[in-house]
């Protein structure tokens, strides 16, 4: 009975050892995510600022398409 008792304990211990492990995890990727959000809204923040100064006019020289090119070229409306 002894015995069964100090495995029982030693798996009680262990176990503990890996809830403890666990909780510093899921608290450190939860930490990362709120920080990765945060980037992510400011990011979007600048991305919706970049959009609205592009020049709207459709032969604008200045003008921003997605993929890079400049120019008012009806391909890219």
């Amino acid at each position: 009975m002894r015995e069964f008792s100090k495995l029982v304990m030693e798996q009680y211990g262990f176990l503990v050892e890996q809830i403890g492990k666990f909780q510093r995890d899921y608290f450190e990727v939860s930490a990362r995510i709120k920080e990765m959000h945060g980037e992510m809204v400011v990011l979007g923040e600048q991305l919706r600022e970049a959009l609205s100064l592009r020049c709207g006019m459709k032969d604008c020289p200045e003008r921003w398409f997605p993929s890079g090119e400049k120019g008012g070229s009806d391909a890219h409306d």
